[in-house]
């Protein structure tokens, strides 16, 4: 039943408090006395009602939440977590979105120029191969000019032109970051990107 009563050491599971605390907030006055649908009667267990101790609950997680340490604390995990972000984004490790919108159209325009211009470039040497050559000779042409397309895609130094202005995208990514270093409680190095004098925001000012 969704109203079937319950005993304190089940309240307590709904609360995360223990048994004793539940019945001490259930003397007469306390916060849940309105809850007690069975009271004790000697060795009988006072008995609660389930829809007011998920209520009672609810309360005392918007209460967790409003508490001022509680949210000065998330408040700083979220600070410091911004910090991190804008300084991954300085050393290079995250880019704008716009950034790689623009390199993603670029070079998906890239690809698609070189493969219309693909039969252009292999019509001439195609033709001699099927004229001068058997099927072997057309499949050897075919394979190379597949490859040396592959080739020119894969090659990491390739400059990938803005479809609008020309303008080479590579340019545009900032430089490789390097990391903290820095020991950390664990005694490992420090993995976070490096800032101004060679260590990450938390561990800043230490020797390098």
């Amino acid at each position: 039943m969704a109203d079937a009563p319950v005993t304190a050491t089940e309240a307590g599971r709904i609360l995360g408090m223990h048994r004793t605390e539940v019945s001490r907030r259930a003397q007469p006055g306390g916060v849940l006395e309105h809850a007690v649908v069975e009271p004790a009667r000697g060795r009988k267990a006072a008995r609660f009602s389930r829809r007011s101790i998920n209520v009672y609950a609810a309360a005392l997680r918007d209460q967790r939440e409003l508490d001022p340490q509680h949210e000065r604390a998330r408040r700083d995990r979220a600070s410091a977590d911004m910090q991190e972000f804008k300084l991954r984004v300085e050393q290079g490790e995250y880019l704008p979105h716009a950034v790689v919108e623009r390199m993603q159209v670029a070079e998906a325009t890239a690809v698609k120029n070189i493969l219309l211009a693909w039969s252009t470039t292999i019509a001439d040497s195609l033709h001699r191969a099927a004229v001068r050559e058997d099927v072997h000779g057309v499949e050897a042409v075919l394979d190379r000019a597949v490859r040396d397309v592959l080739l020119e895609l894969a090659d990491p130094e390739r400059p990938i032109e803005c479809p609008h202005c020309g303008a080479d995208m590579t340019a545009e990514a900032p430089p490789a970051t390097t990391t903290c270093g820095a020991p950390t409680k664990a005694g490992t190095p420090c993995t976070r990107p490096a800032g101004g004098g060679g260590r990450c925001y938390q561990h800043v000012g230490r020797e390098a």
